[in-house]
């Protein structure tokens, strides 16, 4: 006996097509490799360490890590820095009581890295004390270190601080980034780009040879920020409300 043959309507074979179609794609789309950040084979194996209060800097953080491919650790401290218009007058009472923070957990271990970035706001024209901390402990093996710096209106001192107390590193030209919150998005975007470029063929800066033991040597030490001294008297560094060197770059809600 012959079964009949039933005949399906031409619609309902195209629609049962449309619904394989995309579980074909599904399966092959997961094969397909996504495009790798524009500089992961520039710095081979990188970390970002940075040290952020307001967010400034971590935002520039991130940014070098989604164009580096790298991995990110965030430096924290055991007492907890207020925020807003409190932050200034806070960082630089500890400042002037020559106060050190006390850094959460243990330094970041950079021996499986090829590349390492360091971020860092300026305060008061120096290195924040939790960053000196830091690098007084950290040993980063001879390893290249690309520091980014974020500040108000002047980085002062703070590149070369940062030089004479990474005494372990291979450091390179580093970013300083003026008024990070106020500024254009795109226009931050195309400075970091740049900066890495420079650094493909830029050569690394050896540490001073005679850069001091004194895991203290660079800590802040200046006096408070003051009114233009009188004839004779030693110079004080600019005013902070013509040039807001306050803890990272001005810091509207985030």
């Amino acid at each position: 006996m012959r079964l009949p043959v039933l005949a399906l309507p031409a619609a309902l074979i195209l629609a049962a097509a449309a619904l394989a179609a995309p579980a074909a794609a599904q399966e092959t789309s997961p094969g397909a490799s996504a495009a790798a950040p524009p500089f992961a084979e520039t710095f081979g194996k990188t970390l970002v360490i940075v040290y952020s209060v307001t967010g400034s800097t971590l935002d520039l953080a991130g940014k070098i890590q989604a164009l580096t491919g790298g991995d990110l650790v965030r430096i924290e401290t055991e007492e907890t820095y207020p925020v807003g218009e409190e932050l200034i007058p806070y960082a630089k009472r500890q400042r002037d009581e020559l106060r050190k923070p006390v850094l959460k957990g243990a330094p970041p271990d950079v021996s499986s890295y090829d590349t390492v970035f360091l971020g860092s706001p300026v305060w008061f024209h120096e290195l924040p004390p939790a960053v000196t901390e830091l690098l007084a402990v950290l040993d980063f093996q001879r390893k290249p270190l690309a520091p980014f710096l974020t500040a108000g209106g002047s980085a002062g001192d703070s590149a070369e601080q940062l030089r004479t107390l990474a005494k372990t590193a291979l450091i390179r030209e580093p970013l300083v980034v003026f008024r990070y919150m106020s500024r254009p998005g795109e226009e931050i975007d195309k400075e970091v780009e740049d900066w890495l470029k420079s650094l493909r063929d830029g050569p690394a800066i050896e540490p001073p040879s005679d850069a001091p033991a004194d895991a203290n040597a660079g800590a802040p030490e200046s006096p408070p920020q003051a009114p233009a001294p009188a004839s004779g008297a030693p110079k004080a560094p600019a005013a902070e409300a013509t040039a807001p060197a306050a803890p990272e770059a001005p810091a509207p809600a985030q």
